[in-house]
């Protein structure tokens, strides 16, 4: 028979730094980033890493922001000018 004193006893394991079910947050969201890496654009996109770095020699797409000697990042407000542009372009 569980008694008053039976249930605390089992809220205060549950509630005890040991449980992680108890402890653990939510993973934490990102939040929308104001730079892209090469990977996420073509995420965005839906083309291939290869079409990415094509359509930048092309010209196709806004040029990159270098922000260190091997990281190379795309401007969102770049990219999402460039994607009003080619939708006005269309109409």
């Amino acid at each position: 028979m569980n008694t008053q004193a039976d249930s605390l006893n089992t809220s205060q394991y549950l509630n005890s730094p040991s449980d992680n079910r108890a402890t653990k947050a939510p993973p934490a969201r990102r939040a929308p980033s104001t730079f892209l890496k090469d990977l996420e654009a073509c995420e965005r996109y839906g083309v291939a890493r290869s079409t990415w770095w094509r359509w930048l020699s092309e010209g196709v797409i806004p040029p990159p922001i270098k922000i260190g000697p091997r990281a190379t990042r795309w401007r969102l407000s770049d990219l999402e000018r460039w994607e009003q542009q080619r939708e006005e372009a269309a109409q």
